[in-house]
């Protein structure tokens, strides 16, 4: 019995062992589906996935080299346009830097400045002003050298009596008498003056030459003054309607200002009556001036004959004066300039006609030249010649109607009448 109980335990055992083995192996085989079916899925996902990755990635290997292509296209056309920039900029910058070149080297206008020049421009410039005042240094060096060594015995010879000579009385009146001027020790400083006063006395001593001396400043101030005051006697007038008279007292650059300021009244009349008497003479710049009014452009006034070379003076005016008539007075006091003007007029033109007696006869002429602290020296330089070539010195000029009258004014008058 128990076998059989037993017997029967172990079958429904088994049964039941089998059953659940089944259902198991159902479980296990469903999972097995189900994994399977999911694997499927999901490779069919994969593989729709993988085509869907494919085709994108084949469509980006073919867009790909279409993209890079126009890519460098573009690139390479826009380096091509930076080039082409970059080549108008440079161009530019060139011509830019030549243009402003171009400005540096010219001056400014309005300031005549130039503009700031590169540190080599400045430092050939410096180079080249260096070497030129070297040079002018040299040159001046040498030349003081051989100043010097032509004065050293005038020099040596002024220091050592100035310094060293025991009777200073006797140099207190020489200066006294030459230069007026009390030295009060001091004879170094006037000495030189001293020296050229002492030799031109000489000098008009041995040959009769009155013109050459030396002028003090206060003698030179006084002679000026002389000048102006004598040429402000000159003067216009109207004798009658007809003729005008002019005075002309000398010939100094207050003369001609008067000349000038005066022309339209000289222009008033067809004939003139010049009165030369008693004019000295003056400066023959002036005299060249005034003589070229009444002459044609480049007539002949004078020609000066210095030592070495001769110099001829023209006239520069078309003229401004012209009359039916010229009449000038003359006597023996008219010298020098004034007597080169009456041979200008009366060798150029052929309607003047000189009344009066012979003048002076003064050919030469002087030249004044300043000297330090106010004194200057005259000396004669020059003999002049009229335009035909005369030299008067010494023999004047005779006029065409010798008239000595008191009445001379109206006796020209006449003439011209």
């Amino acid at each position: 019995m128990k076998n059989d109980v037993s017997g029967r335990s172990r079958k429904k055992r088994q049964q039941k062992t089998g059953r659940g083995s089944v259902d198991i192996m159902e479980k296990q085989g469903k999972r097995k589906k189900r994994t399977k079916q999911e694997g499927q899925d999901n490779q069919e996902k994969q593989g729709i996935t993988g085509n869907l990755a494919g085709q994108g990635k084949a469509e980006m290997q073919e867009m790909q080299p279409m993209q890079l292509t126009g890519e460098i296209r573009e690139m390479q056309a826009g380096e091509a346009d930076e080039l082409g920039n970059l080549n108008k900029t440079n161009e530019a910058d060139v011509s830019n830097a030549a243009e402003e070149q171009e400005r540096a080297n010219r001056p400014e206008a309005g300031t005549g400045k130039k503009k700031a020049r590169t540190p080599e421009q400045l430092i050939a410039r410096y180079r080249k002003r260096f070497r030129i005042t070297l040079s002018v240094l040299i040159v001046f060096a040498a030349l003081t050298g051989v100043f010097f060594y032509f004065n050293y015995d005038y020099l040596a010879f002024k220091i050592f009596l100035t310094s060293s000579y025991i009777y200073t009385e006797t140099l207190d009146d020489l200066y006294k008498k030459y230069l007026d001027i009390d030295t009060k020790g001091w004879y170094y400083n006037d000495f030189d003056n001293f020296v050229i006063a002492a030799t031109t006395e000489r000098i008009r001593a041995e040959r009769g030459d009155r013109y050459t001396y030396l002028y003090t400043p206060a003698g030179l101030e006084r002679s000026h003054q002389l000048d102006k005051e004598e040429a402000a006697l000159s003067e216009i007038t109207f004798p009658d309607d007809k003729t005008v008279y002019l005075k002309l007292t000398n010939f100094t650059k207050y003369t001609l200002e008067f000349m000038n300021e005066n022309q339209e009244k000289l222009k008033s009349r067809p004939n003139i009556i010049i009165d030369l008497r008693g004019n000295r003479g003056g400066d023959i710049d002036i005299m060249v001036d005034i003589s070229g009014m009444f002459l044609p452009r480049k007539s002949v006034v004078a020609v000066d004959r210095f030592r070495w070379y001769e110099h001829v003076y023209r006239s520069n005016k078309d003229q401004p004066l012209k009359y039916e008539k010229i009449i000038i007075l003359q006597d023996e006091n008219t010298a020098s300039a004034s007597e080169n003007m009456i041979a200008a007029l009366s060798e150029n033109l052929d309607n003047v006609e000189l009344i009066g007696t012979k003048t002076f006869g003064k050919g030469i002429g002087q030249f004044t030249l300043p000297l330090r602290r106010g004194y200057a020296v005259k000396a004669t330089i020059l003999k002049w010649l009229t335009p035909t070539g005369r030299n008067i010195q010494g023999v004047g000029i005779e006029p065409d109607i010798e008239y000595t009258g008191d009445d001379i004014i109206q006796y020209a008058l006449s003439r011209i009448s």
